[in-house]
């Protein structure tokens, strides 16, 4: 089963893409998160928590979502963070989160999105085609799964 929070539609892209290749189900955290939804998750598969990484670790709201959730079934847990170019702390943050909960964290990998943070400009824009070629990137990883 593929968790995903996707507030741009980049990790969202990722999680469609991964479950069309892994022949899993999707399920969008959003509403789930909004109205506290925090019924069990069953999944007789590894479960997928694509993430997207704010201030270098995944959005507090879903690892407060995540921690008060049964994740049930298969105990093994993967996940997939998008970022701008830093995914910080997002790996170890994970893997304590779903260790405490009693989950075999095994590992993670990340995917360089454009960044789309429009609400600051800390983080220049990139060049358009850096901007390509990380969607070219993206999309090729995204395959190659």
């Amino acid at each position: 089963m593929i968790l995903y929070f996707s507030a741009t539609g980049n990790t969202e892209f990722i999680a469609r893409r991964l479950a069309e290749l892994l022949e899993h189900e999707t399920v969008d955290l959003l509403d789930r998160i909004r109205y506290r939804d925090y019924s069990e998750l069953h999944s007789d598969k590894p479960f997928v928590v694509c993430a997207p990484v704010y201030i270098c670790e995944i959005p507090r709201f879903m690892a407060d979502y995540l921690k008060k959730t049964s994740l049930t079934g298969c105990k093994d847990v993967y996940c997939i963070f998008t970022s701008g170019g830093y995914a910080g702390s997002s790996g170890p943050f994970a893997k304590t989160l779903f260790n405490r909960k009693g989950m075999n964290y095994r590992g993670h990998a990340e995917f360089k999105m454009p960044r789309n943070y429009i609400a600051s400009d800390v983080y220049p824009d990139l060049e358009e085609d850096e901007k390509i070629r990380r969607l070219n990137d993206t999309w090729k990883n995204a395959t190659a799964v």
